[in-house]
């Protein structure tokens, strides 16, 4: 007998009540969701507002993004949004990726410094932010160690990390590391690195040009990859590096010419054994006259530099070219002394094995191998190399016996 108009009066109340209570309820939900999910790393206190931090760790952020569950990474990202605004005020210039992408590396590090940005200067927030887009770019989760990555711990104690005495990165040192992804634009950021060495991982994608940002360092080694390995052809920014001492690419499908911009008077190592390289090699080679060690190989043509008689600081040569010409002459081998390593594989070596070889006495390496134009005989003077403990001198075209002097080889 109830006023229908005040029965729908209050089934209009109830009904605005059980919204209101529904939305508060998903909310509420949605929070402690999170906080169950998420127990490890605080990333921020909501949207920017009063409440309970919301709680994520990256390892399972990386899990939600693995399993294909962008809708809940893209719930945080909304959820953090006026906090990832401030992140992207105080990084936005060093910012090179995708800020649509949710599981970027780029959006990963932003929500993985938040807990740090209102406790820790802004210079180290800019460092953590750039060494955890390296993390999530080359797929931290998994490295073989990863130590401390990403921790309330300074960046300095992370695995891997070297600092100078002012807390700049110096040093990056994570070999056989089983790294894999891309080497992302930011890592060039590090302005104070000097050291960057990621021998024998799983790197895939390109030298970045930036990579002359970097005007400090000395050691760039990422040599020794897996099959998946860095692509496309050497910057020549790496020959505006003018302090770079070791340079190691080796073993990588690396392709194209090799700029002779990156010998220059202070390079010491050069590993570029890089099958897919073809042209002429450079004779700027003969501009680094503080070379020690020199180690190519590719589908070169032409005559090889001679490096034996201008590099006198030269210690290792390794050579291997199905056509790259050689010439070898006793003239070769009369400024330089100091040769531990010597290996020549080629099919157009000319001339003859040098008598000069036997003056080396440190040389416990020798290759001449392959060379269908190598006439002549072994000479006995090798019998005097009595520190040589390699001795490869098969598919030439060599006449005569083997010398008697080999017996004195006796290590």
């Amino acid at each position: 007998n109830e006023n229908p108009l005040r029965k729908g009066s209050r089934s209009c109340c109830r009904s605005k009540i059980s919204m209101v209570v529904s939305v508060m309820a998903a909310t509420l939900g949605f929070g402690l969701l999170m906080k169950h999910i998420y127990p490890q790393t605080s990333i921020g206190s909501g949207d920017g507002g009063s409440g309970s931090p919301l709680e994520v760790s990256w390892s399972e952020l990386v899990a939600l993004c693995s399993n294909g569950h962008t809708k809940e990474i893209r719930d945080i990202v909304n959820w953090q949004s006026r906090q990832i605004s401030k992140v992207e005020k105080n990084i936005g210039e060093l910012s090179s990726g995708s800020n649509v992408d949710e599981c970027s590396p780029q959006m990963l590090s932003k929500l993985s410094i938040l807990p740090f940005m209102d406790v820790v200067e802004n210079d180290e927030l800019r460092t953590r932010y750039l060494l955890s887009v390296f993390f999530f770019g080359t797929h931290g989760e998994n490295w073989k160690v990863n130590s401390n990555w990403l921790s309330k711990d300074h960046y300095c104690s992370w695995h891997g990390i070297h600092c100078n005495d002012e807390g700049l990165v110096e040093k990056i040192a994570l070999p056989r590391n089983k790294m894999g992804g891309t080497l992302p634009t930011e890592l060039v950021q590090l302005t104070s690195l000097r050291q960057l060495m990621l021998l024998g991982n799983s790197i895939t994608g390109t030298i970045p040009t930036q990579i002359s940002a970097l005007s400090k360092l000395e050691v760039l080694s990422i040599g020794d990859n897996s099959e998946l390995s860095l692509t496309g052809t050497l910057p020549t920014q790496l020959g505006y590096l003018k302090y770079l001492k070791h340079l190691d690419i080796h073993s990588n499908r690396i392709n194209g010419i090799i700029p002779g911009e990156i010998f220059h008077e202070k390079i010491e190592l050069i590993h570029l054994a890089l099958p897919l390289t073809k042209g002429e090699f450079p004779s700027n080679v003969l501009q680094a006259t503080s070379l020690l060690d020199l180690s190519v190989q590719g589908d070169y043509n032409g005559f090889f530099p001679d490096v034996f008689s201008s590099l006198t600081s030269l210690k290792t040569f390794l050579l291997i070219s199905k056509n790259a010409k050689i010439t070898l002459s006793n003239a070769s081998f009369e400024k330089n002394k100091g040769f531990t390593h010597v290996e020549i594989r080629t099919e157009n070596i000319l001339g003859s094995i040098p008598e000069a070889l036997a003056t080396l006495e440190q040389l416990t390496n020798l290759v001449i191998a392959g060379g269908q134009k190598l006439g002549a005989t072994i000479p006995s003077q090798i019998g005097k190399l009595f520190l040589l403990k390699r001795l490869v001198l098969n598919h030439n075209d060599m006449v005569g016996t083997i010398p008697s002097t080999l017996e004195n080889l006796i290590n």
